[in-house]
């Protein structure tokens, strides 16, 4: 094959390459583009993201590749997240899609147009109602001219015994009512200017505000598609963004005479996304949304002895090196604080991972009714999701040695069928309001407490009779406390019976040569709590006006000599 040939073959290879280039270049070039900017339809909150669904109609008119642009999505969306999807009478293959973070001024420019418009359209009616008034104020100030030349005419005719009464009535008759007219449309013209100029101020501040900003970032989805036939089609972008939370706050009300109470169940939502969520589908989640995430990987734990650090060289000119020494020498002389420190760590690791799986049992998930709107300003918005009321077991608990109140609660259950989620309670006497408290998470049919403040019908004195010292034994030398207290309970109200709940506590001993004895009375009056070491509980039924004692007596004995920590 000669140079020539070889010339004219490779000649040929590069226009055939350089002709398919230009042919790829120029179908991409020429793939049609349409735009569309889906309002935010559905949003799902969970406690700290939530996921936005941007939903709205698009027309294809004919088959063919096509580029679908999705305007003012939030530019914080998590990319990962981002899905797209859509349903309708034309059939779409999406081919691929990618995401562009664009400074977009479109929307702030028509909102600018169309309050600009308006504010034109107030400012010429007021110019017409100024127009109107100037009229109106030239009218009086052409009768008032008018009277007075018909009065001097008048005057003069009067002088010459010329004078007509019915002129003068006529005359006068036309005068007061056309001032009363003309005063009537002032007024009326006066309200209207001072409403629109009301509105103009309104419109400008807006405008003003909006020109300051002019625009925004946001993220512009770009789906690669093949339209296999034309028709209507509905858009579907979902994805997840930070910036928006949600809790549950309560409003518990009781009331004493039909002994009911009602707990009014409440979403307070608040998000700063930096789009405002209006009149969309709200649904509020319990739920942990995780975009990925690698399994955790354990490595493997040697034990071996514990070897105490060597001590630190000593030098007197050097203070850090003194204050070095002494930290390590406490080291060394309690090695098991410091391994007991580091199991304390593991152990706020291992319940930080329970107290999450807990968050995730029994998932609720709530549809908020109507269609609510959020706006982006991080301000909470409470979104009334349920009530429930139910017959109460009014009763009274106290706790004399931190109180001398007693307080009203309900003791029931979850009367709902999800998990009751904690969060803060607003609680109400009938309709006087009492305070506010902290409902702890209840699952279904699971026991709770409801307070409802301090009742003083209801009174409770803890007073201290006697606190002895003994020292006891000649070989074993001990020293002995004794405690006398005296718990009173009084009903003063004088019609109605009630239930009292005390709750009392004994020191509990750390140490085997420390005991701690109640005497039989004080074992006979309360009954120990089956889960807190110490504590005392004793249920009592008051009649009205009825007054009950509860003796509290122990001692406490422990080597003579020692001092103890956490006495009475």
């Amino acid at each position: 094959m000669g140079r020539l040939t070889q010339r004219l073959i490779t000649t040929l290879i590069l226009s055939f390459a350089s002709a398919v280039l230009f042919s790829a270049a120029s179908t991409a070039a020429e793939t049609p583009a349409v735009e569309a900017a889906p309002d935010i339809r559905e949003v799902t909150v969970y406690p700290s993201m939530a996921r936005v669904t941007h939903r709205g109609p698009v027309s294809f008119a004919k088959a063919g590749p096509l580029r679908l642009d999705l305007l003012n999505l939030s530019d914080r969306l998590l990319e990962e997240s981002f899905q797209v999807g859509g349903k309708g009478s034309a059939k779409v293959r999406i081919l691929g899609s990618s995401l562009e973070r664009v400074y977009f001024t479109r929307e702030v420019d028509t909102k600018i147009a169309e309050l600009q418009a308006e504010h034109d359209a107030l400012t010429l009616e007021r110019r017409a109602l100024n127009d109107q008034r100037e009229a109106a104020d030239q009218e009086r100030q052409f009768i008032l001219a008018l009277k007075a030349a018909y009065a001097g005419e008048q005057s003069n005719a009067m002088a010459r015994g010329r004078l007509m009464v019915e002129d003068w009535r006529k005359a006068g008759s036309f005068v007061h009512t056309r001032l009363n007219a003309l005063a009537d449309d002032t007024r009326q013209i006066d309200t209207q200017r001072k409403a629109l100029t009301e509105k103009i101020t309104a419109i400008q501040t807006e405008l003003d505000k909006l020109r300051s900003k002019r625009g925004r970032w946001t993220t512009t989805a770009h789906l690669d598609l093949e339209v296999v036939k034309a028709g209507a089609w509905k858009v579907e972008a979902a994805y997840l963004i930070g910036g928006a939370q949600w809790g549950m706050v309560y409003d518990a009300r009781l009331s004493k005479n039909a002994k009911k109470v009602e707990l009014q169940c409440f979403a307070q939502v608040r998000q700063h996304t930096g789009q405002d969520w209006n009149n969309i589908a709200l649904t509020l989640s319990t739920a942990r949304p995780s975009i990925g995430g690698s399994i955790p990987e354990l490595d493997s734990r040697y034990l071996d002895f514990y070897q105490p650090r060597p001590p630190m060289p000593v030098s007197r000119s050097s203070k850090r090196m003194n204050m070095e020494q002494s930290v390590g020498a406490a080291y060394d002389a309690a090695p098991e604080e410091k391994m007991r420190a580091t199991a304390e760590a593991d152990e706020e690791y291992e319940v930080e991972l329970v107290a999450a799986d807990v968050e995730t049992v029994g998932l609720a998930v709530f549809s908020a009714p109507g269609k609510p709107s959020v706006a982006s300003d991080n301000q909470p918005r409470r979104v009334f999701l349920l009530s429930k009321s139910w017959d109460a077991a009014i009763h009274y608990e106290a706790v004399p040695e931190l109180s001398p109140h007693a307080y009203l609660a309900v003791k029931t259950k979850n009367p709902f069928a999800f998990p009751i989620l904690a969060g803060r309670m607003n609680l109400y006497m009938e309709n006087n309001f009492v305070g506010r408290a902290w409902l702890k998470a209840a699952q279904p049919e699971e026991e709770m407490t409801l307070p409802f403040g301090t009742d003083e019908r209801m009174k409770v004195t803890r007073t201290l009779l006697n606190r002895k010292t003994h020292e006891e034994g000649v070989i074993s030398k001990t020293t002995r406390i004794e405690y006398r207290y005296r718990i009173t309970a009084t009903n003063q109200s004088r019609n109605a019976a009630a239930t009292l709940e005390l709750v009392e506590r004994l020191p509990v001993s750390s140490q085997e040569k420390i005991t701690v004895k109640p005497d039989d009375a004080t074992k006979k009056a309360w009954t120990a709590d089956k889960e807190k070491p110490g504590i005392l509980r004793a249920d009592l039924t008051l009649k009205p006006g009825a007054t009950i004692e509860l003796p509290l007596v122990f001692n406490v004995e422990f080597p003579r000599g020692k001092k103890l920590v956490g006495l009475p």
